[in-house]
């Protein structure tokens, strides 16, 4: 069965949100497992690209951004489209929920503390929760 989990952060989209996008995947990657970060947002995806060579000094994580021209394997994907995509670990920093969940074992969803982003988290709950999915809230904000 597929697995929902929401992070709720205290952090606004800023650095400190990426940072911890990064800790995900960072956690995912030393788990052996393939991990897909999923945004529509080019800049979001070019950030996230940055911050996954600079945000430690003594780690590697090795990742390609979709869009490169030379697409070689990695284990962690940084793309804006997941419609031929299937993973282990798909974060999903879009506005939208993942239609096909069955391609992912686990989703992740963060959720910052910016109100409008709540909001769209909460919907995206509730499509989750409509079809029947396994949710799992981790509350960080304390």
């Amino acid at each position: 069965m597929n697995r929902i989990d929401f992070y709720l952060i205290p952090h606004a989209r800023s650095q400190s949100f990426y940072l911890f996008i990064c800790r995900l995947v960072e956690k995912a990657y030393h788990s052996q497992h393939q991990v897909y970060i999923y945004s529509q947002n080019d800049e979001e995806l070019e950030n996230i690209d940055k911050l996954l060579w600079t945000f430690k000094d003594i780690s590697f994580l090795p990742h390609v951004n979709s869009k490169a021209l030379n697409q070689m394997s990695a284990p962690i994907l940084l793309t804006d489209s997941i419609d031929d995509k299937k993973a282990e670990v798909l974060i999903n920093l879009n506005t939208n929920p993942i239609v096909a969940c069955d391609k992912f074992e686990r989703i992740i969803e963060v959720v910052s503390s910016e109100e409008l982003q709540k909001n769209i988290s909460r919907e995206k709950y509730k499509h989750y929760k409509s079809i029947g999915l396994n949710l799992k809230t981790h509350d960080l904000t304390k």
